[in-house]
């Protein structure tokens, strides 16, 4: 294992959800994708399993462990905009691509067709949900991260294998496009990992938060009372 420094050179701005993005997200996603062929139904055993065997070094502490991985930290001046956005579902052509079988209904059985009532899409609310809103965007050169890992395998993942193209929210509308990733040694990663979420306050710049501190970060049902390092807001 060695003190590593990854730099995300971006071509466009991202978006960011609020939360800090771990590296070891970015990593696990890049594994799963790898390691699990696409099915409806994934081997959760199989999953959590990959989660946990990342190639990075792992602190543990009190019963509990995290990743020696930092968040992504924004590299130079950053500036903030909106952008407009809009998602209209065209009706008819949903509901061709349901009786077709392109589109799941759970509604929808093909021998029995669809009871008046249920014909109707929902736009008020769901997967056909309508939206005319404002999205929040950050502009800036660069992402950084820092970890105590492999370099060899890290760098496979992130830069060969090609799960990894855009970074942060809204993603397939080209927001936070990466443009290339460098990896290298700096041994100020020995420090800089810890700017991260944590269960325990691991410096004094450190600030107690409702978090969680594992893969997978989305899933609010692991929310712990935690900590997180001031650098990352």
């Amino acid at each position: 294992m060695e003190a590593l420094k990854i730099t995300f050179k971006l071509a466009t701005p991202f978006v960011s959800n609020g939360y800090p993005i771990h590296l070891d997200s970015i990593l696990g996603h890049a594994y799963v994708r790898h390691y699990l062929p696409d099915s409806p139904e994934k081997n959760e055993d199989e999953l959590f399993a990959i989660l946990e065997d990342l190639p990075i070094e792992k602190h543990q502490q009190e019963d509990d462990w995290v990743y020696k991985c930092s968040a992504l930290i924004p590299v130079g001046d950053k500036s903030h905009s909106t952008r407009f956005f809009t998602r209209r579902y065209p009706e008819m052509e949903i509901a061709k691509a349901t009786v077709k079988g392109d589109i799941k209904n759970g509604n929808f059985k093909k021998e029995e067709g669809l009871e008046r009532h249920k014909m109707k899409l929902d736009i008020g609310r769901g997967p056909q949900k309508k939206v005319l809103s404002y999205y929040p965007l950050t502009g800036c050169d660069e992402l950084v991260a820092y970890c105590i890992g492999e370099k060899e395998l890290i760098e496979e993942a992130l830069t060969e294998w090609g799960y990894i193209t855009h970074l942060g929210g809204m993603r397939r509308m080209g927001n936070g496009f990466i443009s290339g990733v460098t990896i290298e040694v700096d041994e100020s990663a020995l420090e800089n990992w810890k700017k991260r979420a944590t269960p325990w306050k691991l410096s004094d710049e450190s600030v107690n938060i409702s978090c969680t501190t594992k893969n997978p970060y989305w899933d609010k049902t692991k929310m712990i009372n935690g900590y997180c390092h001031m650098s990352l807001f």
